[in-house]
């Protein structure tokens, strides 16, 4: 089995559509989702509007590719898998998931949305509007308050009516450690990342075209504190950047 373990990024979908369009045919793949439920009892609540799963499920198992954005207390890894992820800046990232929050929110008029259907979450587009729902009832933040609250570690929920949702740490804080992963990939180096790819995959894997791994270009508050905070992962992402995995 093929995991890709991803992190959120501006350029995460255009990853795995360029995965996706080259895949082998014969090589089925599902996506598994990414937020989790603060309280596992709430999955069967109308209101679970993302149908979120409990926080402890893992992931399931079957010959293919699997790929979405989860936590590592949900992989179900087994011998002879192949997993990989592929990482962005670690303070870059942090400025571009406020400009995600910020556009969700704002994109889409309120909507009332009472539960997503079979059908809905096979459709991107109904999902994505579910989610803009949520991200609508969530706390609206400055960009101050969420740098501020970046640093001292915090974990971000957000709620829709009575069901709260967690974003996964490793979104904001990245991995503890990377001793489950075969290979990490750099947005700010599709090429080699692909080169890679392309091997696991056993077929050419052109990489996107569109490289620009980061949209957020407003004030980069508190810079420096960030930086100081992830030097450690700042080091080995420069790393891998330049020379591979």
């Amino acid at each position: 089995m093929i995991i890709y373990q991803a992190t959120q990024g501006r350029l995460y979908p255009k990853v795995v559509d360029a995965i996706l369009n080259n895949i082998p045919l014969d090589i089925k793949f599902t996506e598994f989702h990414y937020h989790l439920l603060v309280e596992d009892n709430q999955y069967e609540n109308s209101n679970n509007v993302l149908k979120m799963i409990p926080k402890d499920v893992k992931h399931s198992r079957y010959n293919g590719f699997l790929y979405g954005v989860f936590p590592s207390t949900q992989l179900n890894r087994r011998q002879n898998d192949f997993v990989f992820t592929i990482i962005g800046h670690p303070v870059k990232k942090i400025y571009d998931l406020y400009a995600y929050w910020i556009f969700t929110r704002k994109q889409f008029g309120p909507r009332e949305v009472n539960y997503v259907t079979e059908a809905e979450r096979k459709n991107p587009a109904k999902l994505w509007s579910a989610e803009a729902e949520v991200f609508k009832h969530g706390e609206d933040y400055s960009l101050e308050k969420y740098i501020d609250e970046v640093l001292e570690g915090k974990q971000f929920n957000i709620q829709y009516k009575d069901v709260k949702y967690q974003f996964i740490s490793e979104l904001f804080y990245g991995h503890k450690s990377y001793k489950d992963f075969d290979y990490v990939g750099s947005f700010d180096n599709l090429k080699l990342t692909f080169e890679k790819l392309s091997k696991i995959f056993k077929k050419n894997m052109p990489h996107p075209i569109d490289n620009r791994a980061y949209s957020y270009s407003g004030e980069l508050y508190r810079l420096k504190d960030l930086e100081n905070m992830f030097k450690e992962e700042i080091k080995f992402y420069d790393h891998i950047s330049s020379n591979g995995w």
